[in-house]
C-alpha cells in the first residue's frame, strides 16, 4: 500500500499509535535478516520499545531494526546491522566509540516505516523516539551522454534524521540484471491463475484458510514447512553482483483458476510488498525491479480478426464482445498494477509486454510493409499502454521486451507513410528493450551501417537499448537427450565472458538482464511441464542446441521424494476451480544447483562495472 501524506509522531512510549492497529497481509509473514552483527568486540545495547503493539501505520508493522552507530565526530563506525524487532531488541558488538545510534524500523526487513535517533554515550539501554517517515521513492531518468546515454537514480522522500544515511543526490548506474521466473517443475507461466506471478503476498480468505505466497523461494529465513532454510534467491542474486531483477509477471489481479476473468470490483487485489521490500534496502545493496505486465496477444492483435473469421450475425458479435472484454480487463489490470507498484522504491519501471510482436502485425514482409490494420492496431495499443504507465508515474521507466529484430527497426522507422513514424509515436518509451541471443558481436543491434541497427535511427527515434534478455543455454545434447556437463557449461561461460564485456563497453546499452536465473521445464514447445525437454539443433547457441529449458544459472530438481508430475499447488475446498482454489505452493520446494563456471563469469562481468 502507498502511505503518502501521513503526518504522525510516535512518542517514546508509543502509547498513541498512528493507523488502524490492524496487520497487513504481508506483515510478519517472513523476516529477511541477513546482515547480523559480526565479530567486532564491543558492548551490547538494548533498544526498548514498550509500545511495540502500537508501532503501526495503515496496518503495516515493522519487524526488523536496521542500526548504525556514529562517533562524536559524526562518522559512521558501526553498521548497518539488522536485528529482529522485539520489545527489548539487543544489538551486540557495538564499539565503545559509538555515541549515537540511528535506527530504522523496517517492514519485511527492507522498507523503512519509522526512524529514531538515540544517544548511547555511557548508556547501554535506550528508549528511542520513533518518528513516522515519509516513504522513500525513487526517480529514474535516461539522459543523453555524449554519443550514448546515461541512466540516473534519485532517492526521494523526506529524511527526518539530521544524519542522512542514504544520499539524496543523483547517482548513475548500469543495469546488471537477472531475469527471474522461478517456475517450479510442472508449472506453466501461461496458465491461470498466476500467469507466472510467484511474488504475491499471502492473504487470509476466512477465519481459518489462508492463501500462501512463494516467499520460501526468494527470502532468507528458517522455513518450518521444510525444516530448513529457505532458498534465498534474492540473496544469491545480490551475491552475483546484480542490481536489477526482471520479472515477467507481477500483477494486481490474477485470473480464476479455470482461466476465466474475475470481476475486478470484487476480486482480491494482490499485493507484492514482501518481495519488493526484500529487494529494497538502501543500506544493503538495493535490488531494482523491472516489472513486466504480461499483456497477451489479444491486446496487440487487430481486435476484429477472430470476429472477421466468423459468419455474419450473432457469432461474430459474440467473439467481438469477448475480445473487447478481455482487452478491457487486461488494461484495467495494467492500470491497477502500475498504481500499486510504482511508488515502491525498488521498482525501476515497467515493460508493457514480452515478445507479443509477430511479424504479421509488428513488421510485415521483413520490415518492408505495407502498413495495414494489424500494424496500426499493434502500435496504437503500444502507444496507449506506454501512455498509461507514464500517466500514472513518469518517474519510472517504460519499455517493452521485443525480439532481436532488425525488421522492427526498419518498419517502425519508415511507416506509416505520412505523419510521425511508429517509433516516433512511442515517445513514452525510455529504451528499446530487446531479447537478444547474439554470441559473437552486437553489430546487428548497434553496429553503424548494419541493416536495422538501432544506432542509425534518427534523433527523433534514438533511445538506448536495454537487453531485456541476454543469455544462452548451459546445456547440450548427449545421445539425443538434453544434458548438463562441465564442458557444455564451460562453453556457455566463455560466451558470457566475451559478450557481457561488450555490453558494458558500449554506452548505447543501458545494460543487460541475464536470461535466466533457473531452468523452467514448461518452456519447450511440444514438451511436458514435468519432464526436462531438449530443443532442436541450433548453430547459434554455444553448444549447438536451442534448449529452451536449459538457460538457467541454476538447474532445478524436485526434492523430498516428490514426483516430477506432482502438482505445484495445494488445493482446498470442494471446488478446486473456484476463485482462490489454490491454497499455496506445495513443499518441499524444488532445489537448485549452481552452474558455477557460468555464474563465475557473469559475476566478474557485473563486478567490473561501477
Amino acid at each position: 500500500m502507498n502511505r503518502f501524506g501521513i503526518s504522525c509522531l510516535l512518542l517514546a512510549s508509543l502509547a498513541a499509535g498512528c493507523g488502524s492497529g490492524g496487520s497487513s497481509a504481508s506483515s510478519g509473514n517472513f523476516s529477511n535478516i541477513n546482515n547480523q552483527p559480526g565479530n567486532i568486540q564491543g558492548r551490547t545495547i538494548t533498544i526498548n520499545t514498550p509500545g511495540l503493539a502500537q508501532l503501526v501505520v495503515d496496518g503495516d508493522r515493522p519487524d526488523t531494526l536496521d542500526v548504525e552507530g556514529f562517533d562524536k565526530g559524526g562518522q559512521r563506525i558501526f553498521g548497518p546491522v539488522r536485528v529482529p524487532l522485539t520489545s527489548a531488541a539487543q544489538v551486540p558488538d557495538v564499539p565503545g566509540g559509538v555515541v549515537r545510534l540511528e535506527i530504522d524500523y523496517l517492514r519485511n526487513g527492507g522498507f523503512m516505516l519509522f526512524r529514531a535517533d538515540a544517544g548511547v554515550d555511557g548508556v547501554d539501554e535506550v528508549v528511542p523516539l520513533a518518528r513516522l517517515t515519509e516513504p522513500n521513492d525513487t526517480k529514474f531518468s535516461v539522459i543523453p551522454n555524449g554519443d550514448g546515454f546515461q541512466l540516473t537514480r534519485e532517492l526521494t522522500g523526506t529524511d527526518p534524521s539530521a544524519a542522512q544515511v542514504s544520499a539524496r543526490g543523483i547517482e548513475t548506474l548500469r543495469i546488471k540484471g537477472v531475469c527471474y521466473s522461478p517456475a517450479p517443475i510442472n508449472f506453466s507461466n501461461k496458465e491461470a491463475p498466476a500467469v507466472g506471478d510467484l511474488f504475491w503476498d499471502g492473504f487470509d480468505v476466512g477465519p481459518v484458510d489462508k492463501i500462501f505466497g512463494w516467499g520460501a523461494l526468494f527470502l532468507d529465513f528458517f522455513d518450518q514447512n521444510i525444516g530448513g532454510n529457505s532458498r534465498n534467491d534474492i540473496g544469491r542474486m545480490r551475491d552475483l553482483g546484480a542490481n536489477t531483477i526482471r520479472l515477467y509477471s507481477c500483477i494486481s489481479y490474477q485470473l480464476n483458476p479455470n482461466g476465466t476473468f474475475p470481476d475486478q470490483s470484487t476480486a482480491h487485489r494482490f499485493s507484492h510488498e514482501v518481495f519488493l521490500d526484500a529487494c529494497y534496502n538502501d543500506n544493503v545493496k538495493p535490488m531494482h525491479v523491472i516489472v513486466d505486465i504480461p499483456m497477451p496477444d489479444t491486446c496487440f492483435r487487430y481486435t476484429l480478426k477472430e470476429a472477421l473469421d466468423q459468419p455474419e450475425g450473432a457469432q461474430r458479435d459474440r467473439v467481438k464482445a469477448e475480445r473487447a472484454a478481455q482487452i478491457a480487463w487486461w488494461e484495467d489490470n495494467l492500470r491497477a498494477t502500475v498504481q500499486d507498484l510504482s511508488k515502491h522504491p525498488a521498482v525501476i519501471g515497467f515493460n508493457i509486454m514480452n515478445e507479443q510482436d509477430g511479424a504479421d502485425w509488428a513488421h510485415p514482409n521483413q520490415g518492408t510493409g505495407p502498413d495495414n490494420e494489424e500494424t496500426r492496431f499493434f502500435y496504437a495499443q503500444s502507444v496507449k499502454y506506454a501512455g498509461i504507465v507514464k500517466g500514472i508515474d513518469n518517474t519510472k521507466l517504460c519499455g517493452w521486451g521485443f525480439h532481436d529484430s532488425p525488421d522492427l527497426v526498419i518498419f517502425g522507422s519508415h511507416f506509416p507513410a505520412t505523419g510521425p513514424k511508429y517509433l516516433e509515436q512511442l515517445s513514452n518509451f525510455d529504451y528499446w528493450g530487446i531479447n537478444s541471443y547474439q554470441k559473437t558481436s552486437f553489430d546487428s543491434v548497434l553496429g553503424p551501417g548494419f541493416r536495422g541497427s538501432y544506432a542509425d535511427l534518427p534523433a527523433s527515434m534514438k533511445k538506448p537499448v536495454l537487453l531485456t534478455e541476454l543469455g544462452w543455454p548451459a546445456t547440450g545434447h548427449v545421445g539425443g537427450q538434453i544434458a548438463d556437463t562441465a564442458a557444455f557449461r564451460d562453453n556457455t561461460a566463455a560466451t558470457v565472458k566475451e559478450m557481457y564485456k561488450k555490453v558494458y563497453e558500449n554506452s548505447l546499452f543501458l545494460g543487460a538482464c541475464y536470461f535466466e536465473y533457473s531452468d523452467e521445464w514448461w518452456k519447450q514447445p511440444g514438451g511436458s511441464d514435468s519432464a526436462w525437454d531438449g530443443g532442436n539443433a541450433d548453430g547459434g547457441r554455444p553448444n549447438g542446441f536451442g534448449d529452451e529449458e536449459g538457460f538457467g544459472l541454476y538447474s532445478v530438481a524436485r526434492s523430498g521424494g516428490r514426483a516430477n508430475n506432482d502438482k505445484p499447488f495445494i488445493t482446498f475446498g470442494p471446488d478446486p476451480d473456484a476463485q482462490f482454489g489454490s491454497k499455496g505452493p506445495k513443499s518441499p520446494y524444488d532445489t537448485i544447483t549452481p552452474r558455477q563456471s557460468i555464474i563465475t563469469e557473469l559475476k566478474k562481468a557485473f563486478n567490473a562495472v561501477p
